[in-house]
């Protein structure tokens, strides 16, 4: 049985993220990068229900979300702190 937990957790990150994007609010969107790094890193240790870790489609799915989060955070705090 494929337990949908993981799915869940994805759509809440990713939802948190672009929550924080339509709302301009940069505390909601540095929440959702770090819950995107955080998932980044689940998803690359246990991988997704029916992919193994070591698949091609769930180190990749890592390496963008992983690469998502660590651009939004850094394009915010340049822009929070004027740099």
């Amino acid at each position: 049985m494929i337990s949908t937990g993981i799915y869940f957790v994805i759509l809440l990150a990713y939802g948190i993220w672009f929550l924080g994007f339509y709302l301009r609010s940069v505390s909601i969107t540095l929440l959702g990068c770090f819950s995107l790094f955080a998932l980044s890193v689940y998803v690359f240790q246990n991988g997704i229900d029916i992919f193994v870790n070591t698949d091609l489609l769930v180190v990749m799915f890592s390496a963008v979300t992983f690469s998502i989060a660590a651009y939004t955070s850094y394009k915010l705090s340049a822009e929070l702190w004027d740099i």
